[in-house]
């Protein structure tokens, strides 16, 4: 039986479920719990500020108090359109003020690094100018 089953199953009453049943549904349940917490939970805002365009393109931002940076790998910017202030920098730039998190991921602590993707979810990125 897959998780969601097992689920659906505990939900109804007039359904048994053996012990074995039980107890993995409750690991299951657990398990959300955790995670719903966890994204409930309190967020350390971070703010980061516009650091440059890497060399493949991507715009960076670094943490105001760290070395951890964070960029977008889907949005792609020359340096010479960064430089000239044009609309689209200034569109985007915008949104990322938005919704940081639906545009930036977790690049690392060195600038032009691999990216390692996602966020934490106990923080929220605010961007300073």
């Amino acid at each position: 039986m897959t998780d969601i089953k097992l689920l659906e199953q505990l939900y109804r009453f007039d359904y048994h479920l053996d012990d074995k049943e039980l107890a993995r549904a409750e690991v299951i349940v657990q398990s959300l719990v955790k995670n719903i917490e966890t994204r409930k939970g309190p967020k350390t805002i971070v703010e980061i500020k516009f650091e440059g365009i890497d060399y493949w393109n991507r715009p960076v931002f670094k943490d105001t108090k760290s070395d951890i940076r964070y960029g977008d790998v889907n949005n792609l910017f020359s340096y010479h359109e960064i430089e000239e202030l044009n609309d689209k920098w200034k569109k985007f730039l915008e949104m990322y003020k938005e919704n940081p998190h639906f545009y930036l991921q977790y690049f690392g602590r060195s600038f032009g690094c691999e990216p390692n993707g996602g966020l934490p979810n106990n923080i929220k990125l605010k961007i300073v100018e």
